[in-house]
């Protein structure tokens, strides 16, 4: 064996003319130095440089544009990338959520598989590797174990199941957990059971909540068009208590809402809802597209940044948002919320993305000990604001983001 097959591998050091570690820290000429997958340095080239190999292959110097953490995207629903542009848009909430019900059953297992393979791949070339994505039958487990990606893969759960929920570690980065759909959709002793199996194990809990109108009025009164709809599916929801409050305030009575749960969409959450929300420190992630298309209004982000809480993004479903691309809901954003920094917004896809899904301590920045997972995008600009506003603005060629 030669001998230089048995001398461990040396450090890499990456260079470029920007380093961005987190949304507020962008370093000109900068370096990450990594090994075995972890940052080991991060910072301006030639000053504290970490003692890096300067022999020729351990210094890779990308160029003039930026190095940055990879993006994340806190909600998904891959499962559902078969259904992309196939579902009604135009006839409201309840007839989009029919659409959606007839089609998948409509998809044969495998071509549901095959789509949603297609989607984390995109995903991937768009570089966002960390993901919290759902599913409903399952089938995507498979998929989300063979593919490079990280983050929390959350099996969901409607009505009143009765089989014996699982979650587990697969790696550090890497997680299968449990989600319940929605207040509306899923017994409230059975969210009530999801939520303390993955208290117990210390995992995030998703839900689905204060979406849409049709929600908030079965919350309320459990009447109205949502209780027709579970009528006609024949699901007994007699035995649930309403008690004429919000669902953000309904979730609360039944102990859901804590530091470890992921809230989604939050379309029809007023202040108090956001005050709830902050002083039980609830992690909160917008899907701001999907909430456009199928409900004609966004969440209050301001409120919520006014009330200290630290929002991510997601793209929701392909079936309702067949974009699907968190480049594309940073652009929108900014365009529905001119007055919110960029800074804020890229925190938004990156670091706020990856403590919602209980990783806030390995990925979404750039920093020693993190784990190693970045991008590199051939930007040119010359300061800090310009980075910044081509991040959020323009979506990038997935064919020149390079993956590290």
């Amino acid at each position: 064996m030669p001998g230089n097959m048995l001398r461990p591998m040396k450090p890499v050091t990456h260079r470029a003319a920007w380093v961005m570690a987190d949304p507020w820290t962008l370093i000109p000429n900068g370096y990450v130095t990594a090994d075995v997958g972890r940052i080991l340095a991060v910072g301006c080239w030639g000053q504290g440089r970490a003692a890096a190999d300067t022999d020729s292959g351990h210094i890779i110097d990308h160029g003039p544009g930026l190095l940055m953490p990879c993006l994340v995207n806190a909600h998904s629903h891959m499962e559902l990338c078969a259904l992309g542009g196939k579902t009604v848009s135009n006839r409201g909430f309840i007839a989009w959520v029919e659409s959606v019900i007839a089609l998948k059953a409509d998809i044969a297992d495998t071509d549901l598989i095959k789509a949603a393979r297609e989607g984390y791949g995109r995903s991937l070339t768009e570089g966002v590797r960390v993901l919290g994505d759902i599913s409903t039958s399952g089938i995507t487990e498979s998929v989300f174990h063979e593919l490079p990606v990280l983050g929390v893969l959350f099996r969901e759960y409607l009505g009143s199941a009765s089989e014996d929920p699982l979650c587990r570690r697969i790696g550090p980065a890497k997680t299968i957990s449990l989600a319940g759909h929605a207040p509306h959709t899923t017994a409230p002793d059975l969210l009530v059971r999801l939520k303390n199996i993955t208290r117990r194990q210390g995992l995030p809990f998703a839900i689905h909540l204060a979406e849409s109108a049709a929600e908030m009025e079965f919350i309320a009164v459990g009447a109205g068009p949502w209780a027709d709809l579970l009528r006609a599916r024949e699901i007994d929801f007699s035995t649930w208590r309403f008690l004429r409050q919000s669902p953000v305030a309904y979730a609360d009575t039944l102990g859901l809402l804590d530091d470890a749960t992921l809230a989604v969409h939050l379309v029809y959450a007023d202040k108090n809802d956001i005050g709830l929300l902050a002083d039980r420190h609830v992690k909160v992630c917008l899907c701001p597209q999907s909430n456009m298309s199928l409900h004609g209004r966004l969440p209050d982000l301001p409120a919520m940044l006014n009330a200290g809480i630290k929002p991510c993004l997601g793209t929701d479903s392909p079936a309702s948002n067949p974009d699907a691309s968190i480049w594309a809901e940073m652009a929108f954003l900014v365009k529905s919320f001119p007055g919110i920094a960029s800074s804020e917004v890229l925190a938004m896809a990156t670091c706020n993305g990856a403590a919602a899904l209980g990783l806030g301590d390995l990925l979404g920045r750039l920093k020693p000990g993190f784990m190693a997972d970045l991008i590199y995008l051939p930007i040119h600009a010359t300061t800090p604001q310009t980075i910044m506003e081509s991040l959020v603005h323009d979506r990038p060629d997935p064919d020149l983001i390079s993956h590290i």
